[in-house]
């Protein structure tokens, strides 16, 4: 079985990785806790800048276990057509392909993760990108691999033993005997988030698996993959901006970037100049996207912030910042904030 992937952020021409669009059931989610103000009626649908505002201020409020609640709730349907297809799908195995293949339809850029597999155990190893204060990765990551339990359990008919790693404290206020009921055993303080399970559940049939409903699913599933992933159509300065995303190692360097695209570096620096462009312009205006991406959600602090775009002296990040929009990181917060702007990195093409 091949199934190590990680899934990656959205490869569109204009960065979408906080301005995309949550899907109803993430937002509803959230509705029954003390943010419901937050949430428009008018709006069904919310950015994902927004959910993840909202999800701090949530944290902050919010006594109860909360990854526990969401993950317990968060059953396949809420992944859309991925989740119909999953629940359609004939076997674990199965299931597992089709989100390694359209994982990142519902991972919303936040989160990534791979798969390994020995004779006796699979695990399904979850990573949240580091642009997300520690509080938030710590919900995503439990909630995340609680929900695909919970999937898990479901599809198989309730026969389903596991055994879920968190890489965080165990939360203050929790019921240890309920988490156990829903989810079996959670580890808290391990080196990594994952879901391990005995491989012997891999080929056994989902008892829902139905060919017909699934070859929908996975059509509609194609035709979202195919819009939010038209590379191969794009010029090279479109490819280069969705590749160029800041990780813990910084932006990748031409080099990097030529061998993401199987070219030489000397063929990717001349594509870019037949297009009007040089690396350091594309890096710069990547810079400037995330900077104000990031600068949007409040509850990171620009200290962070500029660490995250790979500067040591957040000072240098406020200089730069302002010869690039003409006004410092905390005012363009409060504008943000108070006018609901759109990112600085939306407009540039």
């Amino acid at each position: 079985m091949s199934l190590n992937t990680r899934a990656a952020y959205s490869d569109s021409a204009t960065p979408v990785w906080l301005a995309q669009q949550v899907p109803d059931a993430y937002v509803s989610l959230l509705k029954k806790w003390g943010s419901a103000s937050d949430i428009s009626a008018g709006r069904p649908n919310i950015s994902l800048s927004d959910l993840l505002n909202i999800m701090a201020a949530v944290l902050e409020n919010e006594s109860d276990y909360l990854a526990g609640e969401l993950g317990w709730q968060l059953q396949p349907t809420a992944y859309g057509d991925l989740g119909q297809a999953m629940m359609c799908a004939s076997s674990l195995r199965h299931c597992l392909e089709l989100l390694q293949d359209f994982g990142p339809l519902v991972s919303l850029g936040v989160s990534s993760f791979d798969v390994t597999q020995t004779d006796e155990i699979c695990t399904i190893h979850h990573m949240v990108t580091p642009w997300v204060s520690s509080n938030l990765q710590n919900l995503w990551n439990a909630s995340c691999l609680f929900s695909w339990r919970r999937s898990f359990h479901f599809l198989l008919g309730g026969e389903f033993e596991s055994r879920i790693s968190l890489n965080h404290a165990a939360p203050l206020s929790y019921d240890a005997a309920q988490l156990f009921e829903r989810f079996g055993q959670v580890d808290f303080d391990q080196a990594e988030c994952s879901l391990s399970f005995s491989t012997t559940y891999l080929d056994l049939p989902l008892v829902l698996q139905n060919s017909t409903v699934l070859a929908q699913a996975l059509t509609r599933c194609r035709e979202r993959q195919l819009l939010s992933y038209q590379y191969e159509h794009r010029t090279t300065v479109a490819k280069v901006k969705g590749l160029l995303k800041c990780s813990v190692d910084g932006y990748p360097r031409l080099e990097e970037l030529a061998d993401m695209l199987h070219i030489s570096a000397r063929s990717l620096r001349r594509h870019l100049a037949a297009e009007g462009f040089t690396y350091s312009v594309l890096l710069e205006q990547a810079r400037i996207r995330d900077a104000a991406d990031l600068l949007v959600l409040q509850h990171i602090p620009i200290q962070q912030v500029a660490e995250s775009l790979g500067y040591s002296d957040s000072s240098n990040f406020a200089r730069d910042f302002r010869q690039w929009v003409g006004s410092s990181p905390s005012e363009y917060r409060r504008l943000a904030k108070g006018k609901n702007l759109v990112p600085v990195g939306e407009s540039i093409t």
